[in-house]
């Protein structure tokens, strides 16, 4: 049985200007235009039960806790879960597997060099960074990222202010019996408060120990 996951309590540093480019993966959970049709999609689309739990292809997640939450996204690939508190504030939760994913890696650092760039690419896409980290924590194996990271967005929800905030804890990971795929799992918040929830980093740790490890689907 897997040990529960510990978030990294870690201090963000400041994000500087340097801005490696060069990679195209896919290791932030979804662009800033798929939020906004998911805060749309809230709205109008809600599950008769959203408790779960639910599986796409090589893992099984329970819905956050509480309640609110919808789910939004539902493929074999993709599940996305919102709750909204307010406007302009919201909570989402994503897991996600993006394969064909060719690039191989020699070992842990190797990963780390190459996908702490590529989050902060992703996550710069419609965004400011504003703090980021990223250190190797073990709770998806030997090839496991955690990301904390707090961004400033625009606006795109009519009444919420010009500048929304977003914090978020993300794990991106590879499995050595997936070779082929990339995975990436989140907890987030917007919210007018550049200051992070108390509570964010608690909820987060629980989301993730929800989550779970099955077979990969076979390659053919």
């Amino acid at each position: 049985m897997r040990p529960d996951i510990t978030l990294s309590l870690v201090v963000a540093a400041v994000a500087g200007s340097m801005f490696i480019t060069g990679c195209s993966t896919r290791s932030g959970p979804f662009t800033d235009d798929e939020r906004r049709a998911m805060n749309q999609a809230a709205h109008r689309l809600s599950m008769q039960d959203p408790s779960g739990p639910y599986r796409i292809s090589g893992l099984i997640t329970e819905t956050p806790g509480g309640s609110g939450w919808r789910i939004t996204a539902l493929t074999g690939e993709t599940i996305a879960y919102l709750k909204a508190l307010g406007v302009g504030h919201t909570v989402a939760a994503t897991a996600q597997r993006a394969f064909p994913y060719e690039r191989s890696f020699a070992d842990p650092a190797e990963f780390l060099e190459v996908m702490r760039p590529a989050i902060r690419r992703r996550f710069t896409e419609r965004g400011l960074i504003l703090k980021d980290v990223h250190v190797f924590n073990p709770a998806f194996g030997a090839y496991s990222i955690q990301t904390h990271l707090t961004r400033q967005v625009p606006s795109d929800e009519d009444g919420a202010p010009a500048k929304l905030y977003e914090h978020w804890y993300l794990f991106t990971f590879a499995r050595t019996d997936d070779p082929r795929a990339l995975y990436s799992i989140s907890y987030s918040e917007r919210s007018p408060s550049e200051k992070e929830r108390e509570t964010l980093r608690q909820e987060a740790s629980a989301f993730f120990n929800g989550v779970q490890l099955v077979a990969p689907p076979r390659y053919r």
